[in-house]
């Protein structure tokens, strides 16, 4: 026997076949790193999502942006004229104001040497009192006369925005109890603030109202988004499908079979214009 079966035969039947296999060890896959371990500032960034529109949402988005500015624009404005008008009328107040309500000294003593002085100072201080309680009296009507009128503002504005609502609402035949049970249920569906006045300032916002009314998964979408999302999806999505069902002709009226000569009810007895005897 050689040396070298000599020395194979040292080995058991385990090794030897150990000694077949590879003796590179087979790599080992990578570690997957702890999140915690990663040093701050090297944490894999994911790029956002572009937003891109079509044509038409592109051109419907830029007209809502310019309204949304023009309508800021004039908020900005009639909020620059109502600090004009606060800030004219503080000055107006403050001819009015004095630091502290004047005190009155009691009587004095009519034995006093200087009861006379005393007794002027006295009546100079109670007119003092007088108009200073007249002049807060003043302010504080000023006060409430300016925040009424704010409130009347408002108030007028919003009966503006709604009789306009109600009169776009005949010219299409909506009448205003339809409008108003509409409105309603938008406003369940959580449909309120500027996406409400979006609607009821459209042109075809009774329309658009009537059909979300009628379509509860379409005005969950719009109470859902952002204003400017409801704007757009209003101007994009709703408003044709409302156009489409409004030029969509209306299904014929079944025909109805007149019965013949001397069958059925006469008609000089029960037999109205208009009926049909089935």
């Amino acid at each position: 026997m050689s040396e070298a079966a000599e020395e194979l035969d040292e080995f058991t039947e385990d090794e030897v076949i150990n000694l077949k296999e590879d003796p590179e060890e087979t790599p080992k896959e990578p570690e997957a790193k702890d999140p915690q371990d990663i040093p701050p500032g090297d944490e894999p960034t994911e790029e956002k999502e572009k937003v891109e529109f079509n044509e038409q949402q592109q051109a419907v988005f830029n007209d809502v942006v310019a309204k949304k500015v023009a309508a800021q624009r004039e908020a900005e404005r009639k909020a620059d004229e109502a600090a004009r008008k606060a800030a004219e009328l503080e000055q107006k107040l403050q001819k009015y104001e004095t630091p502290d309500r004047p005190e009155v000294p009691p009587l004095p003593d009519p034995y006093d040497d200087e009861y006379e002085a005393r007794v002027a100072a006295r009546d100079a201080a109670i007119a003092a009192q007088t108009k200073w309680d007249n002049d807060q009296q003043q302010r504080q009507q000023a006060q409430v006369r300016a925040a009424q009128e704010e409130r009347l503002r408002q108030q007028q504005a919003n009966e503006d925005i709604t009789r306009g609502f109600i009169e776009k609402g005949d010219k299409v035949g909506i009448t205003e109890v339809e409008l108003d049970t509409a409105v309603g249920t938008l406003v369940d569906q959580g449909i309120f603030g500027e996406k409400a006045k979006h609607i009821l300032t459209h042109e075809s916002g009774p329309d658009m109202t009537m059909y979300l009314a009628r379509n509860a998964l379409e005005a969950d979408k719009v109470a859902s988004m952002s204003e400017m999302q409801a704007a757009i999806y209003l101007e994009t999505v709703v408003l044709p499908k409302v156009k489409a069902s409004k030029a969509a002709p209306e299904p014929s009226p079944a025909v109805v079979e007149t019965p013949g000569a001397g069958a059925g009810i006469p008609d000089d007895d029960y037999g109205a214009k208009g009926w049909s005897i089935t």
